[in-house]
Order: structure tokens, then sequence, then C-alpha cells
């Protein structure tokens, strides 16, 4: 096995969700959306994930620093409510500090009480300094020694966006304007890949494929198309805390781990002393058929395990009324102490 850290530029922006689109692309979407390109175009690639053999993140957001690019997640929604100000997002560096002082705490309250205490010492808020627009500021969690992190670079790296476009009847030339959601990316993208290496190349190469043919809705109108831009310097430390991640099947039982992908709900996990952020996930299959509804644990959770996760435990299986089987696959990477 072997870890590749891939950055990506979206040149319009995505539609990823049913209803609403979601803010941030999660393992299983960008898994289940290669596993559809590579069953047409590489079975090598469409097999090793169907077997549980590829672990990645979710779609991770750039900032600029002063030299490099540096890596941030969502912070939890509760847990920035124990922090001041109230930081939407994290640097890696930040969440491992939190993590190597609070993983191993009793319970979800003493982990609370670990991370408001260490919080005043060993964490700074740097938020966007003069934005043209308020909805485009941002506050970010980092440490106090991350001192490359300039307010004037600062923007939201994601935002949900309206477009209006048109639609012309051809037979009576009536307009029928509609408005499209969508998510702009106002900065690159970062995940990590850990694959086996003899088809490393190949998921990559299948990876651009995507790009061009495009990820989520809307593609006919330019949505969801990317290109990899791998000349993109990342900062070191963020590069190795990526390249130190841990596959969801070897944590370590009653540790706390900051998610940077999504799993299902299953009952190796603490629901007690977890922290989650949990999203509906619908499934269709062939002609529009809804064939399930259930919930999933989205990136940036902190979550903790009473038991070792099994790699079956890393797939939802979906039943169409037909009889017709849909697999999505949850094989994420998370970030430990």
């Amino acid at each position: 096995m072997v870890k590749e850290v891939v950055t990506l530029e979206f040149i319009r922006g995505y539609r990823v969700g049913s209803l609403k689109p979601r803010l941030f692309v999660s393992t299983h979407t960008l898994l289940r959306a290669l596993m559809s390109i590579s069953s047409m175009t590489n079975p090598k690639v469409f097999n090793v994930i169907k077997d549980l053999k590829v672990f990645t993140t979710a779609l991770l957001p750039l900032i600029r620093a002063k030299d490099c690019y540096k890596v941030i997640a969502p912070l939890n929604k509760y847990i920035s409510k124990v922090i001041s100000n109230e930081p939407t997002y994290a640097t890696l560096k930040s969440l491992k500090i939190m993590l190597t002082k609070c993983s191993s705490c009793r319970d979800v309250v003493e982990f609370f009480r670990c991370v408001k205490e260490v919080g005043g010492k060993e964490f700074n808020i740097v938020s966007s300094a003069k934005t043209v627009k308020p909805e485009h500021s941002v506050k970010i969690l980092t440490s106090k020694d991350e001192v490359g992190i300039v307010g004037d670079l600062l923007r939201t790296p994601l935002k949900h966006e309206k477009r209006v476009v048109n639609v012309i009847d051809r037979v009576s030339n009536a307009a029928n304007p509609f408005v499209v959601g969508y998510v702009h990316t106002y900065n690159p993208l970062v995940l990590v890949i850990d694959i086996p290496e003899d088809v490393k190349d190949e998921f990559v190469g299948s990876l651009k494929l995507l790009g061009e043919v495009g990820l989520g809705g809307g593609r006919s109108r330019g949505f969801g198309r990317f290109k990899l831009c791998n000349d993109l310097k990342l900062c070191d430390d963020d590069r190795d805390y990526l390249l130190t991640t841990t596959k969801a099947i070897d944590i370590t039982p009653n540790n706390y781990y900051v998610l940077l992908g999504s799993l299902p709900l299953h009952h190796s996990l603490d629901l007690m002393n977890s922290i989650l952020d949990l999203h509906e996930f619908l499934g269709y299959l062939p002609p529009a058929e809804l064939v399930s509804q259930k919930y999933f644990i989205d990136l940036g959770s902190i979550v903790r395990f009473k038991d070792g996760v099994r790699v079956e435990d890393l797939t939802l299986k979906l039943v169409s009324k037909g009889g017709q089987e849909s697999i999505s696959v949850f094989t994420s990477l998370v970030l430990g102490a």
C-alpha cells in the first residue's frame, strides 16, 4: 500500500446532493463516482474500490499561506461552541494538538473540558481581514505557532451560490428561467488516497477522467469538472499530517479521532461518547427510484469506537424494489493523535 496526495481545482464548482447541494464532497460520493466511470473504462480500478482496498479522505479545502497552501477541515459545530469566537474551520495542526491532548479522555464530558482548557493555551483564531462582502469572511482555528496564515489572504474556501439559467422552448420560443444552486470553490482542494501501489497510476488516471466528465449534477452546464494541479506546494507539516492519517479499520478502540471522510452508522461506534455531524443519505437507482433513506457520519465528526472496525462495516448496500443492489463504499481515513 502507498499513500498519494492529490490536489485539484474545480473549474466552476459542483452540485452534489439530491436537494440542496452539499458543501463538501464526501468519501463515499467520490468513490461512487469513480466506481461508475471505471466500470466502463477500467475494471481493475472498479474492483479495487469494490473490494475495499482503497482508502481516501473527502475533498478538503486549502487556504493560502505566505509561501504554501495549508489544509483545513470543517470544525465540528459542538466543538466550535466550546472555543471562543466559534471558528468554522480548523487547520490539521490544531486538530492534531487537540487529539494529542484529549484523545485518551474517558468520556465526551471530559473531552469537552479538555478542549476548552487546551483552547485558551494552544490555539489562535485567524479571520479574514478587510473583506468586501461579510459572507466571504471565514474564521479558522490554528495553533499559536502557525504564523504563515495572513488574514488578508483568507476568504471562505467553499460557498453556496445560485445562478439563473434559461431554457428556451423550441416550439413556442418561450423562455423558462430557473435558479440552480451549486457550491463555488474559491480555493483548490486536496485528498489523500491509500491504495495498492500497482494500481495507483490507473486510479489517478480514472480521477483525471472523472474531472473531464464531471462529478455530481449539472455537468452539461459545466458543474463538477475539475483538473488535477499537482504543482501546488503544500506546507511541509500539512503534507506530513496527511501522509500519517489512519485507515478507519486500523483505529484504536476508546480513543478519539477526527473523521476526514464519511462513515455509516454501525454497532462498533460509541454513540454516547462521539461528537457526530449526521447527514441524510439518499440512494437512487434508474429510473430515479428512491430506494433508501439513511444517515451517515460526515466530515469533521469526532468519532470513538468501542471495538475495532471491520472492513465489511464500511459499506452500505441499498436494494431497490426490483431487487437490484447498489453499494456505497465508506473506506475513509481518520486523523489521530
